[in-house]
């Protein structure tokens, strides 16, 4: 049966980035197993696989893998003055197809070709042309455009595949892997190639790309004598015999001009376009070449090429940023990180025309002194604003954790201490650079303060929910005048979050969405990272994830209650059934969790009101809760902690100034701390929302929303139970409409709040179950007149750019509005970017 599309592209994906394949070009081993692992099944899965094994071993018979590049051009290029580029109506597909695949050999191979039927005299203006981008779209963007902003990118995951590719490829004996998992292709790899070089088979990695980098210099080598190099030495010392690419000497005056084309500009560290340079002269040189075993040395490079590029971009539908962390912990990421961020300055230039204003808001991790935080501000601001119409602006993230059981035991145990104290110290840091730094001229234009745009939390949503960065947001929000007594202004830093996009259910990252801005306080100019969750089709969502989400009992309680409190407290609706089914489910496992804490508070009910008020209580940090309600203990001479909340609950209510003001003043704690820590009892030092100060002064004087708070963040026997997975799976479909509407609700929140969404939409193409861009909520929130922004997020980790995002998103708009309408939307959205830029 023959494959039918898309699957039988999945299936060519996988033979280009097969390592089996390669090592089989290059040695004597006539069996051949691939292991073909496909990221979209396809619906018939065996047929496929089945079918893409026989067409392997074919395309290995007639001994050429061109005809896969041939395959691809017809579907996916179009020529445009004599330059390749990928078509308008097929930028899903390369996108997908991208993760996996090198194009640019696909690029070069197909101007290769195109390039025999001009004369020499227009050669040099083709590829000067086709290096004008490390993109090339058949672009149709409205000319209107005049000035783009990218607000939300990652510069740790900025470098693109030529420029990390190629920085291995120079000294591939250095790079470090130590950190990377086991790879699949271990156990079978020794049966293909002899590896007594290797002392731990978990190297095999570095093996390959030993291996690639041995290939390169031997075709370098042959392209320039002629000489042919067979692999049956050491590749050690074939490595370290042949020069590098970017090391090789008199490149002036290489036979083959492609070939000193490439190595001048890699002296000249013009990464792509050397890239691109030796790439052709490769294809120029070896395409037709008649000996077998320099073309098989060529294939088994290209497609070693594409299974690297595998492994440094982001898969399509691996849905978790696992990678990420283990691969930005290699050298795969970074070697030269101030070097890369010209590289990352000269490939966002490159994308636009040089009359294009760019503005880019870069993200960065929080250092760990002053002087780090200075000497990294000052670093990007000379490798980016130094080009011509080029502004930078930088923001500063905080890493989401996961919160692991305590392994010495519960003794004294608070919830996500840990992680609160270490961005508190993270806080600090922050704040000593803003003083002493803060108004240091960068040039005589800016200093450091103009170019710090603001705060980010990133990483995995479930490893922190938003009531662990509760404190650290509101003391950036409101303490920068009192810490930072230096700065000639108080700095109007704007606050995003990173939620709603890896959710394991979409209630969930509702609700996590719902939380960012309730316990962090964001208003007016804040934005959301992501917000997918607000408008993705929760019908789609359960028929990809096939009806299934199995959560933790406290997941599950936390996401039925949320949607009790929307329904009852934010927008009530007159649908008691449902209510009741919700009530009934929260209340049964309160009770069952109660049932195992009945030693710590005897007179408490599991009623589900009082459990929400507990949960609102969240973004008041535990740490200095402890604190508080100890030194209340010991001024009352209390043991019984039941007690000790019963009372101070009721002294909140009758005479809260003088009961506060005498316990703080026996605890070691600065005062702002103590304020930005426990904000629903100080409320009126933060200026929160006058919308939300009666429900605060409503929590505040409940006791069991407080013990229901400290059975959360004190108990050993609630975290346990809690932690089990829950016997029934979340009822997202039984509570359908409910969730819908919730959506809307949540939607209409944060319009009120004028809280901005920035949209991602690579991230979450490669990351959620939306499968196109029609699909993704970009368009509900525009319908809302919710405020929307763009950004590439981490570009080189999934092979895109701003200028990318915008095509994929102007392709879109004009197949649903036509042109006239798209180019509108496209120019509001990027004119809102702009404005929030500027701002």
């Amino acid at each position: 049966m023959a494959l039918k599309f898309p699957a039988e592209i999945t299936v060519f994906v996988e033979v280009l980035r097969s390592p089996f394949l390669a090592l089989q070009l290059i040695s004597e081993v006539e069996e051949i197993d691939l292991g073909f692992v496909f990221f979209n099944h396809p619906e018939k899965y065996d047929i496929a696989l089945e079918e893409g094994i026989k067409f392997a071993k074919r395309l290995l018979k007639k001994g050429g893998i061109f005809q896969i590049f041939d395959f691809f051009s017809k579907r996916l290029l179009v020529f445009d003055q004599g330059i390749p580029k990928v078509r308008k109506d097929r930028l899903e597909l390369f996108h997908f197809l991208s993760t996996s695949i090198d194009f640019n050999q696909l690029l070069t191979f197909e101007l290769s070709k195109e390039l025999l039927d001009f004369n020499s005299d227009h050669v040099e203006t083709i590829f000067n042309r086709f290096n004008s981008s490390d993109i090339l779209v058949d672009s149709r963007l409205p000319k209107v455009l005049k000035e783009v902003s990218d607000l939300h990118i990652h510069l740790g995951g900025a470098l693109r595949f030529p420029w990390r590719f190629r920085d291995i490829m120079e000294s591939p004996l250095k790079v470090n892997l130590r950190y990377l998992p086991k790879d699949p292709i271990i156990d079978s790899l020794p049966r293909y190639f002899p590896l007594e070089f290797v002392s731990d088979v978990r190297e095999i990695l570095h093996f390959l790309i030993i291996l690639t980098a041995v290939l390169e210099r031997i075709l370098a080598e042959f392209l320039e004598t002629g000489r042919e190099i067979l692999i049956n030495e050491e590749l050690k010392d074939i490595l370290e015999a042949l020069p590098s690419l970017g090391e090789r000497a008199n490149c002036g005056t290489a036979k083959n001009g492609l070939l000193a084309k490439a190595l001048d500009s890699l002296r000249k560290r013009k990464v792509l376009e050397g890239d691109r340079f030796f790439l052709l002269a490769l294809f120029s040189g070896l395409n037709y070449c008649n000996n077998s075993t320099v073309l098989n040395y060529f294939q088994a490079y290209l497609i070693l090429r594409n299974y690297i590029k595998s492994i440094m971009v982001q898969q399509h539908r691996k849905a978790s940023f696992l990678y990420f962390s283990w691969f930005s912990r290699s050298s795969l990421r970074r070697r030269k990180e101030l070097e890369e961020y010209s590289h990352i300055a000269d490939s966002l230039r490159s994308s636009f025309p040089p009359s294009v204003k760019l503005n880019v808001e870069a993200r960065l991790s929080f250092q760990e002194t002053p002087a780090g935080y200075y000497k990294i501000v000052r670093e990007v601001f000379r490798r980016f604003n130094r080009k011509r119409n080029f502004n930078v602006k930088l923001v500063f993230h905080f890493i989401k954790k996961e919160d692991r059981p305590p392994s010495n035991g519960f003794e004294n145990w608070i919830r996500r201490q840990t992680q609160r104290k270490k961005l508190l110290k993270q806080t600090k840091t922050f704040l000593k650079f803003l003083d002493t730094y803060g108004s240091r001229r960068l040039n005589k234009h800016f200093s450091v303060i103009d170019i710090i745009s603001g705060i980010d939390a990133a990483s995995k949503e479930h490893y922190a929910p938003p009531e662990v960065f509760s404190q650290v947001y509101l003391m950036l929000k409101r303490t920068i005048p009192f810490f930072c007594k230096n700065l000639r202004f108080n700095p109007s830093l704007k606050f995003t979050y990173h939620v709603g996009e890896e959710f394991k259910a979409v209630l969930l990252g509702i609700l996590r969405v719902y939380e960012a801005v309730y316990f962090l306080n964001l208003t007016e100019g804040d934005r959301i990272g992501h917000g997918v969750a607000l408008g993705i089709s929760v019908e789609k969502f359960l028929q990809r994830r096939r009806n299934s989400c199995f959560l933790k009992k406290q997941e599950f309680l936390d996401g039925l209650s949320f949607l009790y409190y929307i329904f009852t407290r934010i927008k009530p609706v007159s649908k008691p059934k449902e209510l009741l089914i919700l009530k009934d489910k929260v209340e049964l496992l309160l009770r069952e969790a109660l049932s195992r804490t009945s030693h710590i508070f005897r007179n408490l009910y599991p009623r589900i009101n009082d459990y929400i008020d507990s949960w609102l209580l969240r973004r008041n940090s535990p740490i200095e809760f402890f604190q508080l309600i100890q030194a209340f203990m010991e001024d009352f001479n209390i043991t019984d902690p039941e007690e000790a909340i019963e009372l101070f609950t009721e002294l909140l209510c009758s005479r809260k100034e003088q009961t506060l003001s005498s316990l703080s003043f026996k605890l070691d704690i600065n005062d702002w701390d103590l304020y930005t820590a426990l904000p629903d009892l100080f409320m009126e030092y933060l200026k929160l929302p006058e919308q939300d100060i009666t429900q605060i002064e409503r929590l505040i004087g409940n006791p069991a929303a407080w013990k229901f708070y400290y059975l959360y963040n004190f108990s050993q026997e609630w975290f346990e139970f809690m932690e089990e997975f829950h016997q029934e799976i979340l009822p997202e479909r039984e509570f359908l409409n409910l969730i819908s509407e919730a959506q809307s609700v949540i939607r209409d929140y944060i319009k009120k709040r004028g809280i901005a969404v920035e949209v991602l939409l690579s991230s979450n193409l490669l990351i959620t179950p939306i499968e196109k861009v029609e699909e993704h909520p970009i368009f509900t929130f525009l319908d809302d007149d919710i405020r929307v922004v763009l950004g590439s997020d981490n570009p080189g980790i999934q092979e895109t750019n701003i200028r990318f995002e915008l095509e994929l998103l102007y392709s879109t708009l004009r197949e649903k509005f036509g042109e006239k309408r798209a180019c509108k939307i496209l120019k509001d959205i990027v004119e809102e970017g702009n404005f929030i830029f500027r701002a």
